[in-house]
């Protein structure tokens, strides 16, 4: 076995790596503290992110049907307006044959009236 001595110099230079030894391992232990809160954060962050895009998911998948409706919607609305207009010029030739018919008819009454006068 060997016996070391040290002398006041190096046995002070031995103490100041210690200590400097010490503060590394003190920032160390910080660091990993501080890591370990950011790994914390980072779960939480990717959670919270996960949850959004399921939300777009749903939320998307919501916008995607309102918006088949409302095209369904608008083309039946289209539809219905293009039966409604083609039954509008229906009723207005119906409306016109009437016309003429009662105008007929009121010719023949009056037709009728001035021939039972002379008579």
């Amino acid at each position: 076995i060997r016996m070391v001595v040290f002398d006041a110099r190096t046995r002070k230079l031995i103490e100041d790596k210690d200590e400097e030894l010490q503060e590394v391992r003190e920032e160390l232990t910080t660091l990993r503290l501080s890591v370990a809160q950011k790994d914390k954060e980072l779960k939480k962050a990717t959670e919270a992110l996960a949850h959004a895009r399921r939300q777009y998911g749903d939320l998307q998948g919501q916008y995607d049907s309102l918006s088949d409706a409302s095209t369904q919607q608008r083309r039946t609305i289209e539809r219905l307006e293009a039966e409604l207009s083609t039954q509008s010029r229906i009723n207005r030739r119906y409306l016109e044959q009437v016309a003429k018919q009662e105008q007929m008819l009121s010719l023949i009454c009056a037709y009728k009236g001035e021939d039972e006068r002379r008579d």
